[in-house]
């Protein structure tokens, strides 16, 4: 393991990783639905932000559009940020009075511009969050049982 060969490989390896970045690039919101009542407004610096009605439970349609000339076939990732609010409870990020939330799914569906069909589900294959608490992890809001959440 400590041949000048194999470190020598291991060093150049390291430093390709290093090389690779990400670039995060926000997306064009199309539209924002709610099905139960809650409001969704574009906000100035390009987040949508939730008001009205504060239902049990809701379903967000977000429709988006991915620029640049790959379009959606450069698309290697999706970012959710849920940011505090100085209007939230609690300056949120969630409704709830206590500032709290539960996103019970999350699904990606895509299409090509002008192709015939429905958009097709896109799978999600690893996710991680800066947050879980205790029985609420990242992984519920990916296993297709609204019963469990994030």
């Amino acid at each position: 393991m400590l041949s000048p060969a194999l470190r020598q490989e291991v060093a150049g390896t390291l430093h390709r990783f290093q090389a690779v970045t990400s670039v995060w690039t926000p997306v064009r919101f199309l539209s924002a639905t709610s099905s139960n009542g809650t409001t969704l407004a574009l906000q100035p610096d390009g987040s949508i932000q939730a008001g009205g009605a504060r239902p049990e439970k809701d379903t967000y349609v977000i429709e988006v559009e991915a620029e640049g000339e790959a379009g959606v076939g450069a698309v290697t990732g999706v970012r959710l940020e849920l940011l505090p609010h100085s209007s939230l409870p609690h300056q949120g990020p969630g409704r709830q009075d206590n500032g709290n939330l539960h996103l019970s799914e999350f699904k990606v569906l895509a299409a090509v511009d002008g192709a015939p069909g429905p958009a097709h589900p896109w799978p999600i294959r690893h996710a991680t969050a800066d947050f879980n608490q205790d029985g609420w992890t990242i992984q519920h809001a990916l296993d297709g049982q609204e019963k469990t959440a994030w």
